[in-house]
């Protein structure tokens, strides 16, 4: 991950501590201002995991109609496949980024490894 100090959308670069990227080069992900059970950030693009009552869900964190959720994976047709808002109360764990786990753009619902 590369932490972002200059973002120049007109000459669609950024850069940090004198390295400048491309946009091509980079997949921009946004903070929801949120942490995870573990402490850790919680980024668009991140894979969480929530422990419900009732089982756990998994998806995708994006940024949808002004608030933060994750699009659900079904499981065993328990739910459909939905968009929910998300809250540190909920204890989301990172399972990873979609960026780092699947092929650069293409966002994969597999469960890797955990990250430390």
């Amino acid at each position: 991950m590369f932490h972002v100090e200059t973002i120049a959308f007109d000459k669609r670069f950024v850069m940090n501590d004198g390295v400048k990227r491309d946009f091509e080069l980079i997949d921009l992900m946004e903070f929801s201002g949120f942490k995870d059970a573990k402490g850790k950030s919680i980024f668009e693009g991140d894979l969480i995991r929530i422990d419900y009552e009732d089982g756990p869900s998994r998806g995708i964190v994006e940024f949808c109609d002004g608030f933060f959720g994750f699009n659900v994976e079904a499981e065993e047709d328990r739910h459909p496949n939905h968009f929910s808002p998300f809250h540190e109360n909920d204890k989301p764990v990172v399972i990873a980024n979609v960026y780092e786990i699947g092929s650069r753009g293409k966002k994969s619902m597999k469960e890797p490894k955990l990250l430390n």
